[in-house]
């Protein structure tokens, strides 16, 4: 099991953090807690394929947890067709 912390910033982003995001991976599942801004783009850097993610459980719908969860939704169709 691998946790990685892909954005932690409170409400708004900052130049050092993105907006809260975490990855939790087994195997080859991937699961993400929270889609802050940029989700998608944050688990590419990270080396995680968007098309491993198998869930994603959000804690809460303000725009700092959610913001990313359409990009992740579709960064999967567009892969797809690479």
């Amino acid at each position: 099991m691998i946790l990685r912390f892909l954005g932690t910033a409170c409400g708004v982003p900052t130049v050092s953090r993105y907006n809260a995001s975490i990855a939790l991976t087994f195997d080859d599942r991937t699961y993400v807690l929270d889609c802050g801004e940029p989700c998608a783009a944050s688990l590419i850097r990270a080396g995680i394929s968007p098309l491993s993610v198998k869930a994603a459980f959000i804690t809460h719908a303000h725009r700092d947890h959610i913001a990313g969860l359409p990009t992740l939704i579709g960064v999967g169709d567009v892969l797809k067709c690479l």
